[in-house]
């Protein structure tokens, strides 16, 4: 087998504007012979090791590392400079492979932040263990299954993109997650495997129940909730055994309010919007403010995720944003036409949009 070793040197970025960051520019360089090449004879011979040998016309395969999506094929210039398509929505790490060389590795680790503000990253690939990890660089955070693996939360084997996620072995505690302050404008996405709509159950939780948002399955339809007070439903009949792409944008302004009545009290606008597949499925909105009462409110960080037995997760996404419109359907988009059979890693399964 054929090895060879390649240096990358970063050249800078074009074509930065305000949502997505500029493409990277990088040279590759053949530098199999300093390492390869035997005793040095004279310094003109180490000169020509040091400066290598620059990779034209090479073909690059390239991936998003994070949702494993394939972005295509590049191919390198003839000073061996190679586009890296860090611009495209959605993609985080990129990962490629020169052919004909045996290299395969992420651009230095380094993030492609495709997309701005993402709060914590959770791919739920692990397929063992009670333990799941964010992704490097976005949040860092890892989260212990409630129970341990064997009793609350598991795996499945095959999950919507036929590689490991989520799966709730018996209804119980949620998994906690640590999440943004939810003042303000935030949102989420994620993947949800649907085992029974018939089945009445909260699948998702931002800040206390009592004082922030959550989302539940109702009568076969989605139900999203403000501080326990206020509920709107879906419109969408759930189907049984399908994934869901769902995808929610939160809001929350306000706090103490000394000229409340009757008397002074915290108040608070609250705002939810729940996507399904990438379209408007409903919208939680109160006609007036909504209180929690007198005292200080259980106004927390804490993202939660439950449901009954065979329920499943993956992709979780959270962000310190709204979601751009465009991205509510895009990135199912970029989900299927990104998993390539033979390049990514897996397959999409049967969605449920």
């Amino acid at each position: 087998m054929s090895t060879r070793t390649v240096e990358v040197i970063r050249v800078g970025t074009i074509d930065l504007d305000i949502n997505y960051p500029g493409k990277q520019l990088v040279r590759l360089r053949d530098l199999s012979a300093l390492y390869e090449g035997g005793p040095v004879k004279d310094l003109k011979e180490l000169h020509d090791r040091l400066r290598g040998k620059r990779l034209s016309a090479i073909n690059v395969e390239v991936w998003d590392q994070i949702s494993g999506a394939y972005l295509g094929s590049y191919n390198t210039d003839e000073n061996g400079t190679l586009v890296l398509p860090t611009d495209k929505k959605f993609v985080e790490v990129l990962h490629w492979k020169l052919a004909g060389g045996g290299y395969s590795d992420c651009f230095n680790g380094e993030r492609a932040a495709g997309m701005p503000g993402l709060f914590f990253y959770f791919p739920c690939n692990e397929g063992k263990g009670d333990l799941i990890k964010s992704f490097p660089g976005v949040s860092g955070q890892q989260a212990d299954l409630p129970g341990g693996v064997s009793q609350f939360w598991g795996w499945y084997d095959s999950g919507f993109f036929n590689r490991p996620a989520l799966r709730v072995l018996t209804e119980s505690e949620p998994l906690e997650l640590f999440g943004a302050d939810c003042i303000g404008k935030r949102s989420f996405q994620f993947l949800w495997y649907c085992s029974d709509p018939s089945q009445n159950r909260t699948i998702f939780v931002y800040s206390e129940s009592m004082t922030g948002f959550a989302l539940k399955v109702n009568q076969g339809v989605l139900e999203g909730w403000l501080f326990d007070q206020i509920s709107e439903s879906g419109t969408t009949q759930l189907q049984a055994k399908k994934w869901y792409l769902i995808q929610i944008n939160t809001q929350m302004v306000g706090g103490w309010n000394p000229n409340a009545s009757p008397e002074p009290a915290y108040e608070y606008w609250l705002t939810m919007e729940v996507y399904l597949g990438g379209t408007l499925e409903l919208t939680a909105q109160p006609e007036q403010p909504l209180s929690p009462g007198v005292m200080v409110p259980l106004i927390n960080n804490v993202v939660s995720l439950a449901g009954m037995e065979g329920d499943g997760f993956d992709e979780l996404r959270h962000l310190k944003r709204h979601l751009y419109e465009s991205e509510m359907g895009d990135y199912a988009t970029f989900l299927k036409q990104g998993r390539v059979i033979g390049k990514s890693k897996g397959s999409l399964g049967e969605p449920g949009w």
